[in-house]
């Protein structure tokens, strides 16, 4: 038999019982939008979680570390150069870097004009990693030695001595004067803090850029080389001691603060596993919450993909009872078409076919019969779904091109496999019996 025979032929055995047809493809439709509409929510959760990444930027691969190195004789963890060294090496990191702020600030003068400002020691290496960008001049070098990189708000930092309200450019200031303190410029004369009115040991500092960017780190934080503001560091403790007025930790008990880049988003929570293993307890990252969201989200996924297959697998049944009632039905067709010639091989391909219409037409109509039901869902609203991922603003559910293809992939694949057992069946009837007992 012709390819088209077979076809033509199961075409019209599909409509000789609309009823029965019907409410077999129906079934097909139910599983098939059961299963597709759940998987579609699973794929909205992911974009959400995708978009709240993107959102994240820089921070997404960025975990944080703090140390109490006030209770350094309790705690035996020390974060030196060489737990440093060892971080770098692990698997998945970037790059991580000590933060160190000074206790003090330091006193820049810059023509008539001073400011206070807050000083973090970093690696270089680590600024671009961390989102710190300039909008003039450059970021730190390792060749840089008394070099800094201002904050975006460098200029409403700076004040004339004699009024203390004359900010460069702040909101109530003369920004007329903008054009006359250009940091960058010429070199600026910088004094640690001592206190008690008494001078401490000047440094000569460049600048050599100005950050870009509202963020708090980039706006109001300047930044030297780590062994730079180390040295400064060690300057002021000597001078404490010798004052006795010394207290607390020194920089020689390690850092209190790190900051580890890893490679991407997803190895952040192993490289964080890994910073406890090392006894580093306060550790923490934005990514924390997603993967968490994550984590309790996957179950309900779960559970609604198993919704939509037990639908499935009853629409499944389905096929095969209608299958195997209409080989019941149609013993006497059987046995006849053995009789006349038909080869075993045209009887298994018609009923696989005949199967295989069911599941795809149920396909289509489910694939169709999906699209509204996702935009309903989205138009109208799902109020039980609002909370599938906190804080989500996009769709509830989101049916890309390759879950349509698959939903009527699996459909199509459920009419072939139900449909083997009974095409199976229908090739060992036995053409004179059939014919006699029809």
């Amino acid at each position: 038999m012709r390819i088209f025979d077979v076809f033509s032929m199961a075409l019209r055995n599909m409509f000789k019982r609309k009823v029965r047809t019907f409410l077999t493809v129906l079934g097909v439709v139910i599983g098939s939008v059961a299963i597709t509409l759940m998987m579609s929510l699973g794929v909205a959760v992911n974009l959400q979680h995708q978009q709240q990444i993107e959102q994240l930027g820089h921070r997404a691969n960025r975990i944080n570390v703090w140390v109490d190195t006030w209770s350094t004789g309790l705690n035996d963890i020390v974060v030196d150069d060489d737990m440093v060294a060892s971080i770098n090496a692990m698997p998945g990191v970037r790059v991580a870097t000590p933060i160190f702020t000074l206790w003090t600030s330091l006193t820049f003068t810059h023509g008539p004009y001073m400011a206070d400002l807050q000083i973090r020691g970093i690696l270089p290496e680590a600024m671009p990693y961390m989102g710190l960008n300039v909008s003039e001049g450059r970021l730190l070098t390792d060749d840089d030695d008394f070099n800094i990189v201002f904050g975006s708000a460098i200029l409403t930092q700076f004040r004339h001595p004699r009024d203390r309200w004359n900010w460069q450019m702040s909101p109530w200031g003369d920004i007329s004067q903008e054009a006359t303190l250009d940091v960058l410029s010429m070199p600026i004369q910088a004094f640690v803090d001592f206190g008690m009115e008494m001078p401490g040991r000047p440094y000569m500092i460049e600048g050599v850029g100005i950050l870009d960017g509202m963020e708090w780190e980039a706006q109001t934080i300047s930044y030297m080389t780590l062994d730079r503001v180390v040295e400064i560091q060690r300057d002021l403790e000597r001078f404490l001691l010798s004052m006795g007025s010394f207290w607390g930790t020194s920089v020689d008990d390690g850092f209190s603060e790190l900051v580890v880049i890893a490679e991407n988003a997803d190895a952040v929570s192993h490289v964080a596993e890994g910073l406890r293993a090392l006894g580093l307890e306060n550790v923490w990252y934005d990514m924390e919450w997603i993967n968490q969201q994550r984590e309790s989200t996957e179950s309900l996924q779960n559970l609604l993909s198993a919704i939509g297959a037990v639908a499935l697998f009853v629409a499944a049944i389905g096929i095969a009872n209608t299958m195997v009632m209409a080989i019941y039905e149609r013993r006497k067709e059987i046995g006849v078409m053995k009789v006349i010639g038909a080869s075993i091989k045209d009887i298994r391909r018609l009923f696989l076919l005949e199967a295989a219409m069911i599941g795809a037409l149920g396909g289509v109509l489910g694939m169709a019969l999906s699209a509204l039901v996702s935009y309903i869902m989205n138009t109208v609203g799902m109020p039980f779904l609002d909370n599938l991922i906190w804080g989500a603003t996009g769709d509830v559910s989101v049916i890309p091109p390759w879950l349509y293809m698959l939903g009527f992939g699996f459909s199509c694949g459920v009419g072939l496999i139900s449909g083997f057992l009974p095409a199976r069946r229908a090739t060992k009837i036995s053409a004179l019996e059939a014919i006699r007992t029809s």
